[in-house]
């Protein structure tokens, strides 16, 4: 899979995060306690606020289990914490030192 056509950096800076100097964003793949939900998953996403739930409908899940117990949240495009959807997985931006790139 390959990671989101979006600049990182752009995408990074549009969702209020700092920049550095001597640092970029880079697109990684979220490990397995992330899940993308198919089409027309007919649940509602979890996010809240004042007692008021978004509604939307749910395009990725977060396992909030514990001790081994899974336990997966729905939510939308828009509430998922700054992550992005694409070709089915849910990627996430990591702040890498520029002399780690290979």
């Amino acid at each position: 899979m390959s990671a989101p056509p979006i600049d990182p950096d752009e995408h990074a800076r549009a969702d209020g995060r700092a920049t550095h100097d001597g640092y970029h964003y880079e697109w990684h793949e979220e490990p397995a306690h992330w899940r993308s939900t198919p089409y027309g998953d007919p649940r509602q996403c979890r996010w809240t606020e004042n007692r008021i739930r978004c509604g939307s409908a749910v395009r990725a899940e977060l396992n909030r289990g514990r001790a081994g117990k899974d336990r997966w949240w729905g939510y939308c495009a828009a509430h998922l914490f700054g992550r992005l959807l694409h070709d089915g997985k849910v990627w996430s931006l990591r702040l890498v030192a520029d002399e780690e790139t290979p």
